[in-house]
């Protein structure tokens, strides 16, 4: 049994490190309520729900281990899982630029146009000498521009 506690730990280890708050909580919550006194899994949840945590400090970016795992997903074409991650990131970050600029990245690469402007507008508002995001705003002009080109080849005979 306490092999199958250590593997649950290391998850919702993993799962804090990701970003995937929710997930890690029901982790640690599980084993509590089963080891009540599992000092591992009470200073796990402790971290969880501590401020440091949870909340950061106005201006405050998600960790280069935690966008490391999302530009993973984004490597492998697998943009639906990106954005859930995304929208985690920014409930915890919600003024970090680049979360919002991978997130219209991912939206325009979905073919989600409007989500991926938007994305852009607010990265840009936090950060307007970014030039990684006019890049995107570029790339994502581009795809339009050939979607209506393509839309019209198709239509006309």
């Amino acid at each position: 049994m306490p092999l199958e506690v250590d593997k649950a730990l290391h998850r919702a280890a993993r799962l804090m490190e990701n970003a995937e708050l929710a997930a890690a909580e029901k982790i640690y919550k599980d084993i509590l309520a089963c080891f009540p006194e599992n000092s591992k899994a009470l200073r796990g949840y402790q971290r969880l729900k501590s401020t440091d945590v949870m909340t950061r400090p106005e201006g405050s970016t998600p960790s280069p281990k935690q966008m490391q795992a999302v530009m993973a997903l984004c490597h492998q074409g697998q943009f639906t899982e990106v954005l859930s991650k995304l929208d985690l990131l920014l409930e915890v970050f919600p003024d970090a630029s680049a979360v919002y600029n991978l997130q219209g990245a991912s939206s325009a690469a979905l073919g989600r146009y409007d989500g991926a402007v938007d994305s852009f507008k607010r990265a840009l508002s936090l950060t307007p000498d970014d030039t990684s995001i006019y890049f995107n705003i570029g790339n994502l002009q581009k795809k339009s521009v050939r979607g209506i080109q393509q839309l019209r080849s198709i239509k006309a005979p």
